[in-house]
């Protein structure tokens, strides 16, 4: 067999063979860079290396020594089951933080020289909390509260009459000041005397 036929007969066989066209190719080898090209890729990346990516960063001034922590997003809870089957009531509520008003002899002449009125408060309640219940209760604006805290209300609200303006306790008993001539009429609570005055203000005490 001749050079010639042994080629035509390859051919033949690879046509017949069902997988010759998966046969690997060979891969054409990329051409070398030329130098100049090489050296210049070379010296850009050498350039962006020591640049950096941070070459443009601002830093802020600080004005204050004081470092102060950043408030970052805090999510509320959100919870699968109620931890208590009821909600919580509120105990110190208007009736509980006015207990009753003080009649003795000297919390009535403080009504009858000043307008004030002395009642005995719970031990927890501040001058606001004072305010809103007396303003709730008996549609009164207050305009000051006094408060005081000691085991004798008689004697103490006496003794330190003037001493505890603008003191920051949460106190027992508290002097409220009225405006008496924007109220003619005042129903505080319903009790036995009446006292009328000379600026025509009538206290249903």
């Amino acid at each position: 067999m001749s050079e010639h036929q042994k080629q035509v007969f390859n051919l033949k066989v690879r046509k017949m063979d069902p997988f010759h066209k998966m046969a690997p190719k060979a891969k054409k080898e990329a051409p070398a860079p030329p130098k100049a090209e090489a050296k210049a890729k070379a010296l850009k990346a050498k350039k962006a290396v020591l640049k950096g990516v941070h070459s443009h960063k601002k830093k802020k001034i600080r004005t204050s020594p004081t470092f102060r922590r950043l408030k970052t997003l805090r999510l509320r809870r959100q919870p699968k089951y109620p931890r208590k089957s009821a909600p919580r009531r509120n105990k110190l509520d208007h009736y509980a933080i006015i207990k009753f008003p003080l009649t003795t002899e000297s919390a009535m002449k403080k009504i009858e020289d000043n307008n004030t009125l002395v009642f005995i408060v719970d031990v927890k309640a501040n001058k606001h909390q004072i305010k809103q219940a007396v303003k709730k209760l008996y549609d009164i604006d207050v305009a000051k509260v006094n408060t005081d805290r000691a085991i004798d209300y008689k004697h103490c609200l006496l003794e330190t009459q003037g001493l505890f303006h603008g003191s920051y306790f949460v106190l027992v008993g508290f002097q409220m000041t009225i405006h008496p001539a924007k109220y003619r009429h005042l129903d505080i609570c319903q009790c036995v005397c009446v006292y009328t005055y000379v600026c025509d203000v009538c206290l249903l005490l």
